[in-house]
C-alpha cells in the first residue's frame, strides 16, 4: 500500500519534533541533574574536607586500627564526626581503611559518625564489598576525590564522596566517606522527568496538529493536481487548472497546465497528421494499384504486341514469297505484252490487205471497240492500283516516322531510367533505325498486289478477247473499209496503250523487286523488335513486382496510421 506525501511529511516532521523534544528534554534533564549533582557533591565534598580537618592524621594513623579497638580517640573522633553530620544534615559520615590479603584487599569501616548504639551504625572492622561501591577502590588507588550517586531501597537516594586520608609521607592510609541524603533530589528529578515527558507529549501533539494543518495546506493543491493528472492519464486533456499561488506549488500547477496545453497541441497535431497520413496512404495505395493495373495492362499489350510481331514476321516472310511469285507473273505479263504488241503489228498489216471487208466487219469492229474500251478501263484500274501502292508507301513512311518518334520517346524514357534502361535504349535505337527502312503495310500490300494480279489477268483476258474480235474484224475489213479505218485507228491506240502497259509492267516488276527486298529487311527488323518487346516485358514484370511491394508497404503505412489515429482518439481534447 502506497503512503501519501502528507502522511510521510507528518511522520517526518513529527519525528523531527519528537527527536528535538527528546534531545531538549534529555539535555535539560541531564543538565539539571548534573547541576544538582555538582551542587550536592560540592556540599558533600566541603563537609568531607571539614571532617578531614577534624582528624589528627598522625594520631589517627597510630590509634585508629583494628587492633586498637574503640579507644578514647575513637570515641572522641566518632563524637566529633556525629556532631558534624548532624550540623550539616549528612546521612552518614565515616572513615574506612583496607588491608592487603592474598587475593587483594579487604575494605573495613573504621569510625562511623553515627551515635553509639544506633542501629544503622557500622562497627569498627565491618567489611564492605568493593564491587558494590567501586569508587572506594578508586579513591584508595588514585588518591583523588571520588563522587558517586546512588538510589537504593535500603539507603534511598545518596550522594557519596570519598576523600583520601594521606599520611605526612603522602601515603593513603584511609578515606573519609560522606553520604548526603538525595532522596528529595531524586523525587524532584522524577517529578521533573514526568513533567518533561508530559510537556514533550503536549509539544508533540501540538506540533503534529500544526504539521497536519500545514501539510494539508501544502498537499491539498498537490492532491488536486494529482487527481487532474490521473484524468490526464485516462486521456482527458480538456481539464483546466487555475491557481493564485505564487510559490513552488503554484509554479508546478502553472507548469503542469502549460505542459497539458503543449500536450494537447501535440495530440491535435498528431491527430491531424495521422488523418492526413491515412488519406495519403490510401491515395498512395489507390495510385499504386492503378500503376499496378497499368503495368499489367502494358504487360498484356506487350505480350500481344510480341505475338503480333511474331505473326507480322511470318506474314512478312509470306508476303516476300508472294511478291517473288508476283514478280515472276509480272515478268510473264511483260512477255505477253510484247507478244501482244507483235500481234497488233500483224493486225495492222492485215487491215491494210482487208480494206474491202471493212464495211462488213463494222459491227465486229464496234464490238472490238467496246472490248478495247473495257481493256482501257482495266488498264486504268491497274494504274489506280499503282497509285494506291504509292499512297500505301506514303502511309508506310508515316508509320515509320511515328515508329521512329515512339522509339525516340522510348529512348528518352530509358535515359531517365538510368542504368536499368540502357538495354531498352539500345533496342529503341535499333527500332528507330529499322522503322526508317520499313516501306509498307504488309496487309495492305498483299491486298493491293492481289488486286494488281487480278486486274492484270483480266486485262490479258480482255486483250485476248479483243485480239479474237480483231481477227474477225479483219475478215470484215475487205467489206467495210471505212469501219476498218476506224478499227485501224483503234488498234493503233490499243498498240500504244499495250506498249504503255508493257512499260508499266516492267516498272512494276522492278518496284516489286524493291518491295520484296524491303519486306525481307522488315522481317529482320520485326524479329529484332520482337526481342526488344520481350526484354521490355521482362522489365515491366520487374516493375510490377516492385509495385506490389510498394502497395504492400503503403497498406502497412495506412494500417499504422489508423492505429495511431485510434491511439489519439483515446484522448479527450475538448
Amino acid at each position: 500500500m502506497k503512503k501519501s506525501i502528507q502522511l510521510k511529511m507528518i511522520f517526518i516532521f513529527s519525528t523531527i519534533v519528537l527527536l528535538s523534544c527528546l534531545v531538549t528534554a534529555y539535555v535539560s534533564y541531564h543538565s539539571s541533574v548534573q547541576l544538582v549533582k555538582d551542587s550536592l557533591s560540592q556540599v558533600a565534598t566541603n563537609i568531607t574536607k571539614q571532617a578531614v580537618n577534624i582528624i589528627d592524621i598522625d594520631k589517627y594513623e597510630q590509634e585508629i586500627t583494628l587492633d586498637a579497638g574503640e579507644n578514647d580517640y575513637y570515641i572522641e573522633l566518632r563524637t566529633e564526626l556525629n556532631d558534624l553530620r548532624e550540623k550539616t544534615g549528612l546521612t552518614y559520615l565515616y572513615t574506612m581503611s583496607r588491608h592487603k590479603t592474598e587475593n587483594g584487599y579487604d575494605y573495613f569501616y573504621m569510625v562511623d559518625g553515627m551515635p553509639i548504639g544506633d542501629e544503622n551504625a557500622s562497627q569498627l572492622g565491618d567489611k564492605e564489598d568493593p564491587t558494590t561501591y567501586p569508587n572506594i577502590v578508586k579513591a584508595f588507588e588514585t588518591g583523588d576525590l571520588q563522587i558517586e550517586m546512588s538510589n537504593t531501597k535500603e539507603y534511598g537516594g545518596l550522594i557519596t564522596t570519598y576523600l583520601p586520608l594521606k599520611s605526612s609521607s603522602g601515603e593513603v592510609i584511609g578515606i573519609v566517606g560522606a553520604d548526603l541524603n538525595a532522596t528529595e533530589f531524586y523525587t524532584s528529578i522524577a517529578s521533573y522527568k514526568n513533567k518533561m515527558i508530559t510537556l514533550t507529549l503536549i509539544i508533540l501533539l501540538v506540533s503534529v496538529t500544526i504539521v497536519y494543518l500545514f501539510t494539508h495546506y501544502l498537499i491539498k493543491p498537490l492532491k488536486n493536481l494529482t487527481n487532474q493528472a490521473a484524468k490526464v492519464g485516462d486521456g482527458d486533456l480538456s481539464i483546466i487548472l487555475e491557481t493564485k499561488r505564487t510559490d513552488e506549488i503554484g509554479i508546478l500547477t502553472t507548469a503542469f497546465q502549460q505542459m497539458l496545453n503543449d500536450l494537447k497541441q501535440i495530440i491535435q497535431g498528431i491527430n491531424h497528421n495521422s488523418i492526413q497520413l491515412v488519406d495519403a496512404s490510401n491515395e498512395l495505395v489507390h495510385h499504386a494499384n492503378e500503376v499496378k493495373e497499368g503495368n499489367q495492362q502494358i504487360a498484356i499489350t506487350m505480350n500481344e504486341l510480341s505475338n503480333g510481331a511474331d505473326k507480322q514476321a511470318g506474314s512478312a516472310n509470306q508476303v516476300s514469297q508472294t511478291m517473288q511469285h508476283f514478280t515472276s507473273q509480272l515478268q510473264e505479263a511483260s512477255n505477253k505484252g510484247d507478244e501482244l504488241s507483235q500481234s497488233s503489228n500483224k493486225i495492222i498489216d492485215l487491215t491494210t490487205n482487208g480494206s474491202d471487208l471493212m464495211k462488213e466487219s463494222e459491227k465486229q469492229m464496234d464490238m472490238i471497240h467496246q472490248e478495247v474500251i473495257k481493256s482501257i478501263e482495266k488498264v486504268k484500274k491497274l494504274d489506280l492500283q499503282s497509285k494506291e501502292i504509292s499512297k500505301l508507301v506514303q502511309v508506310i513512311l508515316e508509320i515509320s516516322n511515328q515508329t521512329n518518334l515512339l522509339a525516340l520517346n522510348a529512348a528518352i524514357e530509358a535515359a531517365r531510367a538510368g542504368e536499368h534502361g540502357k538495354g531498352f535504349a539500345v533496342v529503341a535505337e535499333e527500332v528507330r533505325k529499322l522503322a526508317e527502312q520499313a516501306s509498307g503495310s504488309v496487309g495492305s500490300i498483299v491486298n493491293i498486289v492481289e488486286g494488281v494480279q487480278t486486274e492484270s489477268t483480266e486485262t490479258v483476258t480482255a486483250l485476248q478477247h479483243s485480239f479474237t474480235q480483231v481477227e474477225r474484224g479483219t475478215e470484215q475489213i475487205k467489206i467495210t473499209r471505212e469501219t476498218f479505218n476506224k478499227i485501224n485507228t483503234f488498234i493503233l491506240n490499243i498498240q500504244m496503250q499495250i506498249q504503255d502497259i508493257s512499260t508499266n509492267i516492267h516498272t512494276l516488276s522492278k518496284q516489286s523487286e524493291e518491295i520484296n527486298y524491303s519486306l525481307e529487311n522488315s522481317a529482320s527488323i520485326i524479329e529484332e523488335s520482337t526481342a526488344g518487346i520481350e526484354q521490355t516485358s521482362a522489365s515491366i514484370q520487374q516493375s510490377a513486382s516492385a509495385m506490389n511491394e510498394i502497395v504492400s508497404s503503403s497498406e502497412s503505412i495506412a494500417k499504422l496510421a489508423e492505429e495511431l489515429n485510434d491511439s489519439v482518439d483515446h484522448f479527450k481534447l475538448h
